[in-house]
């Protein structure tokens, strides 16, 4: 049988001498047997087996005494230590994991080395790939007019490179970026007929302008409907879209777009869709009477992720789980908010967190 190289590390507490003991233990072998007495049952996990953590050093791997490492004890309570870190390489294996390691983030020109037979070193890709866009880049001046050509071809780009893709739907983006509309005098990241049902409301419930940007008032029916309907839409697109490429990792294969989404954002709020007001409103109280968002509206905002993309990772930005008063003045100040975002689950899995920087 061939033997494997097994590295078990152990918090074993022995009854002979009341005390527990840390020991890395390395031995080529079948199988390693823990005992307590001969009278008690093995448990076996895989190539291990063992009784239960009160364990003694019998025979049974007295060979391996010598290879025992005890590693240095914590510093005592009150005791000063030096504290420092070792930066990891960017040649690092870790650095490239799918999912958690490094992104190419907006289509930025920065690579993570990650060589393939078909990805030689000096032309590899990240393994994932980052966007957000405006709600204008994929909806247009009235309901239902959707164009997915951009949408598409970062999807198809993903796929030409091995890629995942993850991105995030912006509401409301400061700044000069494109895609934005442009209606009554200002720019917009939300479609015109939107801004004209909000506008359509009692003076206290439309929709209102910073400087040259219209924001929404996010308290809105229209709004809230508005922003599950386009999540609705964009699920259904990419649970019912394909391609296959023709060069690259993938090629000849037909890739369903769903199987290609790495993590979805929790958006919908705050400027770039980052959950605070910093750049826009500006402090907290800075709303106009009557907009200043409710608790029911930021559940209503993260229910329309976590109902709609329910078959992908979702990650919440960190400014969402701000909820004390007078901490940020330009974060929520809800601690009921920051709860329910800290504790939601999609059909996928628990929420998890990004912070845009």
């Amino acid at each position: 049988m061939k033997n494997l190289f097994i590295l078990l590390c152990l918090i074993v507490s022995q009854n002979l001498f009341s005390q527990e003991i840390s020991r890395t233990v390395t031995k080529e072998l079948d199988t390693l047997v823990l005992v307590k007495g001969s009278t008690l049952k093995p448990i076996k996990v895989g190539y291990i087996s063992y009784k239960d953590s009160a364990i003694w050093v019998d025979t049974t791997i007295s060979i391996l005494k010598k290879r025992v490492v005890v590693p240095p004890q914590p510093p005592t309570t009150g005791s000063t230590v030096n504290f420092s870190f070792v930066q990891i390489p960017i040649t690092n294996p870790d650095i490239i994991s799918p999912d958690r390691g490094a992104q190419q983030w907006n289509n930025g020109s920065a690579r993570i080395p990650n060589p393939t037979e078909s990805q030689p070193i000096g032309v590899e890709n990240s393994l994932d790939v980052y966007y957000r866009k405006q709600w204008t880049e994929f909806e247009g001046a009235t309901q239902g007019s959707y164009t997915w050509a951009m949408f598409d071809g970062l999807i198809k780009d993903a796929i030409n490179k091995g890629q995942k893709l993850s991105f995030g739907i912006m509401t409301v983006t400061p700044g000069s970026e494109q895609g934005h509309a442009s209606y009554g005098g200002a720019k917009s990241s939300y479609p015109l007929w939107l801004h004209t049902l909000m506008q359509s409301a009692v003076a206290n419930e439309r929709d209102f302008l910073i400087d040259d940007m219209w924001i929404p008032n996010y308290n809105s029916t229209h709004y809230l409907a508005g922003l599950r309907v386009l999540h609705g839409a964009i699920r259904n697109h990419l649970l019912t879209t394909s391609y296959t490429p023709t060069t690259g990792p993938n090629a000849g294969k037909s890739i369903l777009f769903a199987n290609v989404i790495g993590q979805i954002d929790i958006r919908g709020y705050g400027s770039w869709g980052e959950w605070h007001s910093c750049s826009d409103v500006g402090n907290w109280s800075s709303y106009p009477t009557g907009r200043v968002p409710t608790v029911a509206t930021f559940k209503s905002i993260i229910d329309a992720h976590t109902q709609v993309f329910d078959k992908w990772p979702l990650v919440a930005m960190i400014a969402g789980f701000n909820g004390t008063p007078n901490s940020i003045q330009c974060f929520h100040p809800y601690a009921e908010v920051a709860y329910y975002l800290a504790t939601a689950t999609n059909a996928w899995g628990k929420v998890g967190w990004r912070k845009d920087q």
